[in-house]
């Protein structure tokens, strides 16, 4: 473990508020429900990314290894408005963003948020 490589409780607020992980920048608003692309569990990208959309919306985090339909029947169910991917954080079951942008999903949008939080 690299003690150099850390990140505070205060750099993890200001992410979430008013920095890259503010959700309000993307055009998220109270009681949205947003899907978001869960990195494997215990990781700090994997906590980083739960605290980030749970603390601000209704989050429903999609596995990564869901199919393709299953990705898309779990958006349907959730009624989710909102599919957050996280930038180098593959999930194959995940339709591309051009699939979402041509609206053959269901009109769901997708967003990119980077990482930023991940390399400290």
């Amino acid at each position: 473990m690299d003690g150099s490589n850390v990140t505070t409780y205060a750099e993890l607020k200001d992410f979430i508020q008013g920095g890259d992980g503010d959700l309000r920048r993307i055009g998220v608003s109270y009681g949205d429900v947003v899907a978001y692309g869960a990195p494997p569990g215990g990781s700090a990208a994997a906590a980083v990314a739960f605290l980030t959309v749970g603390s601000q919306t209704t989050a429903a985090p999609l596995a990564p290894n869901m199919t393709e339909p299953e990705v898309l029947d779990s958006l349907d169910q959730f009624n989710a408005t909102h599919l957050i991917l996280f930038e180098g954080f593959e999930m194959p079951g995940t339709v591309s963003k051009k699939h979402f942008e041509s609206g053959k999903s269901s009109g769901k949008v997708v967003y990119i948020m980077p990482r930023s939080l991940e390399n400290r």
